[in-house]
């Protein structure tokens, strides 16, 4: 199971027409290529739902298939945790886009006539353009096109690189939360950190933001 049919593995052979089963194979190049889905045994004969078209199984984006069968090589299924909040109030659907604010808690240097070392708040924009696979689990899913209600998970596809950095995110930030790219919008953006003194220039606070 899992692996591709050889062509040396594929011949034509006669059959009794009554013990032909549903779904059999007549074509040696209907079958090479193609992804085994159980295991098969030498003078099988070969039906449809013995084997999987890889390439089209991965237009389905998590539709009715397994998981394994729709990853495209190269690429890694990982899951992550979403809220209300950080999942954009239930919007998110099945092959949506998404990018990532991140919040980090920073030991902040000792400023002059402080007592102790404080700590700052800063905010950024992370890894952008997610492709979210599936929202929700997936056993028992919603229909395509659908989302279960108050989905607490979401699926990624990404690279290995990237599995790793969604990894170290979720295991050091204070909070991550997702937000929604309009449909067919992929453009990498650069975005400039959020910390007490951008918003205190950018506001008018005065400084008292700083002061406090």
């Amino acid at each position: 199971a899992r692996v591709p049919i050889q062509a040396a593995a594929v011949v034509l052979a006669d059959w009794p027409a009554e013990s032909v089963p549903p779904g059999a194979l007549t074509k040696v190049e209907d079958a090479v290529g193609k992804l085994t889905v159980t295991p098969l045994v030498p003078g099988q004969v070969l039906v449809k739902s013995m084997m999987i078209d890889k390439k089209v199984e991965e237009t389905r984006k998590g539709t009715g298939s397994e998981a394994s069968y729709i990853t495209p090589k190269g690429k890694v299924l990982t899951a992550f945790s979403i809220s209300q909040i950080s999942g954009v109030a239930g919007a998110l659907r099945d092959g949506d886009a998404v990018d990532m604010l991140v919040s980090y808690e920073m030991t902040a240097g000792p400023q002059p006539g402080a007592a102790a070392v404080g700590k700052q708040l800063i905010v950024q924009m992370a890894l952008q353009d997610l492709e979210i696979l599936r929202v929700g689990t997936w056993v028992g899913a919603a229909a395509e096109g659908g989302a279960p209600a108050q989905a607490n998970v979401v699926t990624f596809l990404v690279n290995r690189q990237d599995a790793l950095v969604l990894k170290f995110l979720r295991e050091t930030s204070s909070a991550v939360d997702l937000v929604l790219r309009a449909a067919g919008d992929h453009e990498i953006v650069s975005t400039e950190p959020v910390i007490i003194d951008y918003i205190d220039a950018r506001f008018n606070f005065g400084g008292q933001l700083r002061r406090r």
